[in-house]
């Protein structure tokens, strides 16, 4: 079965991170074992006297496998801007090599790995490579993220014949609301059911009130890795 899947989406602030903890929480009920990474980071807060990245706190919590923030971040950088600006501001050049080893560390501890990009999947890294080129590097099967919201139909179409054009594979997909009483939602999910050749794997509605492990409910995971 597929072990490592990497998690990106149609754009920022769509809820990846949220979707991957609430996967984190679906194979915990399941017994099994899960990591989540975030192999690069942006973006710094105090959280309980630390000051870390807010998405990978959230995945380190929602693991079930003990690891520390380094374990799962590889590239910290304490401002909230693009990846390839601070890098480039701090002369760090981005280590596919060492992101794909660290990773084969957490394989080795877990029996799924749920690693999560940083932005959308053309996100920059440098002036050459971007968040498309890490993936075929790494040569992993996604799980896309859809934010259900205004314009979500042409930021995702680009980015899954993106996808295709590069010859990697969607394992599934996922719908999550993000606009507050958008018009038609049904209407743009089930366009959307059409143009991408994966499952959908959840419809996961706006509330506010639902949290990682209530919202786990609405995951529809193929049956041999359940």
């Amino acid at each position: 079965m597929e072990k490592q899947f990497f998690i990106t989406g149609s754009d920022t602030n769509i809820g990846k991170t949220y979707v991957c903890c609430a996967l984190l929480e679906y194979f915990s009920k399941k017994n099994i074992k899960a990591i989540g990474v975030k192999p690069i980071s942006a973006g710094n807060e105090n959280i309980q006297q630390e000051f870390i990245n807010r998405d990978v706190y959230e995945i380190q919590k929602s693991s079930n496998v003990d690891v520390s923030f380094n374990d799962i971040n590889f590239y910290n950088f304490s401002e909230p801007i693009a990846p390839h600006i601070v890098a480039k501001r701090k002369n760090i050049a981005i280590d596919f090599d060492l992101i794909r080893r660290g990773l084969m560390r957490l394989s080795i501890r877990s029996d799924i790995l749920l690693i999560e990009g940083a932005g959308g999947y053309q996100v920059p890294l440098d002036d050459k490579r971007t968040m498309a080129d890490l993936v075929s590097y790494l040569d992993i099967p996604i799980i896309f993220v859809v934010g259900i919201r205004l314009g979500c139909l042409n930021h995702t179409i680009l980015s899954v014949d993106s996808i295709a054009s590069s010859k990697q594979k969607i394992f599934g997909w996922v719908a999550n609301i993000v606009e507050k009483d958008m018009p038609y939602v049904d209407e743009n999910i089930e366009y959307l059911k059409k143009k991408i050749n994966a499952p959908c794997l959840g419809i996961l509605p706006y509330n506010e009130m639902l949290n990682k492990k209530s919202i786990t409910n609405y995951f529809s995971w193929p049956e041999e890795l359940a």
